[in-house]
C-alpha cells in the first residue's frame, strides 16, 4: 500500500509541476525532454548498479529491453498526440481519454495475464464499473474549445490517445509481471526513461526547438518526481502481485482526488457540482476496491 501512496504523491507532484509551466511560461516539450535526462541522472545517482549496466552494455541482454524501448517511445509519441488533442478538443476530453484508458490494463490483468492471485468479489467489480464515470465526472469542465475542434478529420485523436495510454500501462504491467524481477525495478525504470530521452532528443533536434534556461529548470524539478512515480508504480504492482486491476484504478482515482484538493487550496480553483459528484464516486471506488482490507 505504501508504494501505491508514494506513486500517487509523485503523480500529484507532476500535476503541480505542469501547472507551474503555464504560470511561469516554461516551454513544455523541451522541458519534457530534459526531464527524461534528469530521470536517467536520478536513476544513476540513487541506484549505482544502473550505471554499471549502462557502462558495460549488459542491459542489451536483458529480457525487459524491448518493453523498455516500446514504453520509452510511447511516452514521447503519446505526449505529442495529447498536446494536439488538447489544442483541438480541450483539456477535459483529453484527460478523460487518458485516464479512462486504465480499462485496458485492468481487462488484461483480469482476463489475459492469468493471474491466479487475483481474487475479485462483487464489490471489486462494482468499483471497476464506477471508476469510469468517477473519472469522467471529476475531470469534466465547461467546453472551451475553438471552432476548429469540430473538424471531423481529427476525431481519431482522442481514440488514439486512449489506445496509447492503455497500451503503455498494459506493457508496463506485463513487463513487471514477466520480465522485471523484484531487484530490477530501478534499473528498468532508468532505462525506460533513457529510451524516452533518446526518442525525445531526436524529435527535438529535427523539430529545431530551442532549449532555454526556463526549460532546463522545469526539466529538473519535473524529472525527480517523474522518475519515482514510475519506480513506485512498479513497486506497487509487485507488492499487489502485479494486479493492475487494483493498482491502476486506485492510482488514477487517488491522483485526481488529491490533485483536485490541492487545486482548490493552492490555485483557488472552483469545483462544480458535477466534479463534486465525480469525486464522491472516486472515494467510493477506492473503498470498494479495498473492501477486503478495510472491512
Amino acid at each position: 500500500m505504501i508504494y501505491l501512496l508514494l506513486s500517487i504523491l509523485c503523480g500529484v507532484a507532476l500535476f503541480l509541476s505542469f501547472r507551474s509551466f503555464k504560470v511561469w511560461n516554461i516551454p513544455t516539450f523541451p522541458a519534457i525532454v530534459l526531464n527524461y535526462w534528469v530521470c536517467v541522472a536520478v536513476g544513476m545517482l540513487f541506484f549505482p548498479k544502473t550505471f554499471v549496466q549502462l557502462k558495460s552494455l549488459s542491459f542489451l541482454q536483458q529480457e525487459w529491453l524491448i518493453p523498455a524501448i516500446l514504453i520509452g517511445a510511447f511516452f514521447i509519441f503519446t505526449f505529442q498526440l495529447m498536446a494536439k488533442c488538447t489544442q483541438l478538443y480541450g483539456v477535459s476530453l483529453t484527460t478523460v481519454a487518458s485516464k479512462t484508458a486504465l480499462a485496458v490494463p485492468v481487462m488484461f490483468s483480469l482476463f489475459v495475464f492469468d493471474l491466479q492471485s487475483i481474487a475479485f468479489n462483487f464489490l471489486h467489480y462494482l468499483a471497476l464499473i464506477l471508476v469510469i464515470p468517477a473519472l469522467v465526472l471529476s475531470t469534466w469542465k465547461q467546453k472551451t474549445t475553438s471552432a476548429d475542434a469540430s473538424k471531423s478529420r481529427f476525431i481519431w485523436l482522442p481514440i488514439i490517445v486512449f489506445a496509447l495510454c492503455g497500451i503503455t500501462d498494459t506493457v508496463m504491467n506485463y513487463a513487471s509481471l514477466r520480465y522485471v524481477s523484484a531487484n530490477e525495478q530501478e534499473v528498468f525504470t532508468t532505462f525506460l526513461f533513457f529510451f524516452s530521452a533518446l526518442s525525445g532528443t531526436i524529435y527535438l533536434v529535427f523539430s529545431r526547438q530551442s532549449i532555454t534556461l526556463k526549460s532546463v529548470v522545469g526539466g529538473i524539478y519535473l524529472g525527480v518526481p517523474n522518475f519515482f512515480s514510475i519506480y513506485f508504480l512498479l513497486m506497487a504492482l509487485d507488492s499487489f502481485a502485479n494486479n493492475g486491476a487494483k493498482v491502476y484504478p486506485s492510482l488514477n482515482v487517488g491522483t485526481i482526488l488529491l490533485s483536485s484538493l490541492l487545486a482548490v487550496v493552492l490555485f483557488k480553483e472552483k469545483i462544480s457540482r458535477i466534479n463534486q459528484l465525480g469525486l464522491i464516486l472516486a472515494v467510493l471506488t477506492v473503498i470498494l476496491l479495498f473492501n477486503d482490507q478495510l472491512f
